[in-house]
């Protein structure tokens, strides 16, 4: 309690604020990296099966092998 007696109010409610402030900015950034990379492993797969198919075997052999280690 001895913080809160000697810190302001203000002081408290700007670092809480400024930290929400840099969660609000990142998330969405971040979720925008995961799925454009999501969206981008797709299409280089897709590409890779159009070109050969063999690829498709090593896909499921690697999908197999994420969720074992996952």
């Amino acid at each position: 309690m001895v913080f809160f007696d000697s810190t302001p109010v203000g002081r408290i409610l700007t670092r809480a604020s400024s930290d929400l402030g840099v969660i609000d900015f990142d998330i969405p950034f971040a979720f925008a990296f995961t799925i454009g990379s999501l969206i981008e492993i797709i299409a280089i797969i897709g590409i890779m099966a159009w070109v050969t198919w063999q690829v498709l075997i090593v896909a499921v052999f690697a999908i197999m092998a994420l969720k074992y280690i996952h």
